[in-house]
């Protein structure tokens, strides 16, 4: 489809916004429980300005927190059963999440520490055990350079030695019960293979379960209560299925040939995308379903859920396209100005679909399809509105044929005082003569300071504008009324005309 047939319509784009990002750490959220939902952002930074949270509101930033550490997940969660129900965000930096609350910082929720390996506390130094079951101050400090080796070593010592692990990947899960304003659970998974899950009440660990390998992608189905699916993609391409009560996991379900670079859930399946551009869909038992092969790299991939019409569907981003697929049939394409980074589907602002774009020009764009409507509906309101401030009658009655004149009338201005421009357009020859303009109003309601006006002689094919103040004597009544145009000789009328006059507006010097 060329961009003319798209559904959608770019929304205004400000200047460079400067925005450093993945699309694990871009949400949509409805922050004030309004219907008006804020794009979140957690900014990597630059060499000019540092780690920062951001919030939008359309292309204006109402929110630009400091960070101390890189985050590596965003997500906005529900954790009361009141109405209405504002989001809280959940951004994961390093070893801890940070909760904020109403746009302020809430809680500091920090990842269990894990037992310490007691070789390692007796030996330190010592390298055999691997460098995935050490702690974090063991692997800074055999990765350090031999020359600060000694250096580290001495501020190591100053502290006590403590076994945590990075956040990677998170997402929510429903607590009890489906509804979207229900309350949440989060689930996030570590460097070392642990997958958690958060009471966001109590901020207490619900469950805990270990796999092989580095989580990147996590996906949550069902509700922490009756029963649930957690998806964990790893970095060794191999896909986890954690089920309720279970401790821990040792085969993957699903194996990929190439590194994921997204896991999400269409519909009932799970769909990957890998760096080999293949996209696959698989049941929830890890059968194969379908199988997508594209000519372009895979920068993302997101759902697409409409809710006003039931419809879900899957969007892809490409280098400089964003593609919808319903399963394998490709169901429109976008094309983008800037290479693709990330991609972001949900409410924004009281649109019920909106898809935003994250480009590597560190910026973003704002694709809207209700707002298309909205646009066309707004032409349509507006050309309405005008064509009832200057419209006259839909005919004007000529008594003759060979003294044919078309009268037109424009109404200018809001009341009390109207200006009418009467345009009177002979097609008769000879010219006409001795013709006098008349009008008939309600004396009650408005006045007219000449209601018969004598006419210049009428040249065929010509036209004649002449100008009439009207003004609305009550305009506090809110009432309208017809005015009747003739254009009359000394014994006849040769044309009329019926102007259906606006309500008039209150006075602005009352």
């Amino acid at each position: 489809m060329n961009a003319s047939t798209s559904c959608w319509v770019q929304a205004p784009k400000i200047a460079h916004l400067s925005l450093n990002t993945i699309q694990s750490c871009v949400c949509l959220a409805d922050l004030h429980a309004d219907g008006d939902y804020k794009l979140v952002i957690g900014d990597f930074g630059t060499e000019k300005y540092g780690i920062r949270l951001k919030i939008f509101k359309g292309f204006q930033v109402i929110v630009d927190n400091l960070l101390s550490d890189l985050p590596s997940a965003l997500i906005s969660f529900n954790n009361e059963n009141v109405q209405p129900n504002p989001s809280s965000l959940a951004l994961a930096c390093e070893t801890t999440i940070l909760i904020y609350k109403n746009l302020k910082p809430f809680y500091k929720f920090a990842t269990p520490p894990l037992e310490i390996n007691k070789d390692e506390a007796e030996a330190w130094r010592q390298a055999e055990l691997g460098v995935m079951e050490l702690t974090t101050r063991s692997q800074k400090f055999l990765s350090s350079k031999e020359a600060n080796r000694e250096r580290t070593l001495e501020l190591c010592l100053q502290c006590e030695l403590v076994h945590q692990s990075t956040i990677t990947c998170m997402t929510t899960l429903k607590r009890s019960s489906p509804e979207v304003t229900a309350i949440d659970c989060i689930v996030y998974a570590t460097e070392y293979g642990y997958v958690y899950c958060i009471d966001t009440q109590a901020f207490t660990v619900l469950a805990k379960c270990k796999i092989p390998g580095i989580p990147v992608f996590l996906h949550a189905a069902g509700s922490y209560d009756v029963d649930y699916r957690i998806f964990v993609s790893t970095r060794e391409a191999e896909i986890f299925k954690i089920k309720r009560d279970m401790k821990s996991v040792s085969d993957p379900i699903i194996t990929m040939p190439a590194d994921i670079i997204g896991m999400i859930r269409v519909g009932k399946q799970l769909v990957v995308a890998c760096t080999d551009k293949t996209i696959s869909f698989f049941a929830a038992n890890g059968k194969c379903q379908n199988k997508i092969t594209l000519n372009e790299t895979i920068r993302g991939i997101d759902t697409l859920t409409y809710e006003p019409r039931q419809y879900i569907a899957l969007l892809v981003a490409l280098e400089r396209e964003v593609r919808i697929y319903d399963e394998t049939s490709l169901l429109d394409k976008e094309k983008v100005n800037g290479p693709v980074n990330w991609i972001r589907y949900g409410q924004f602002g009281y649109e019920e679909g909106a898809l935003v774009i994250g480009t590597t020009c560190e910026n973003f764009y704002l694709k809207k399809h209700i707002y298309q409507r909205d646009l066309f509906m707004l032409r349509l309101s507006v050309n309405k509105a005008f064509a009832n401030l200057t419209r006259t009658s839909l005919n004007s009655i000529s008594t003759k044929n060979n003294e044919g004149v078309g009268i037109s009338v424009e109404i200018n201005g809001f009341g009390p005082v109207f200006r009418m421009a009467i345009n009177l357009h002979t097609t008769s020859w000879p010219s006409l003569q001795h013709l006098y303009l008349m009008l008939h109003y309600n004396q009650k309601l408005y006045e007219i300071e000449d209601s018969l006006i004598p006419l210049p002689a009428l040249a065929p094919e010509m036209t004649y504008i002449f100008h009439i103040t009207v003004r609305c004597l009550e305009p506090e009544k809110g009432i309208a009324d017809n005015v009747g145009i003739n254009l009359v000789n000394h014994c006849k009328i040769i044309a009329a005309a019926l102007v259906s006059m606006p309500i008039s507006e209150m006075s602005l010097l009352d």
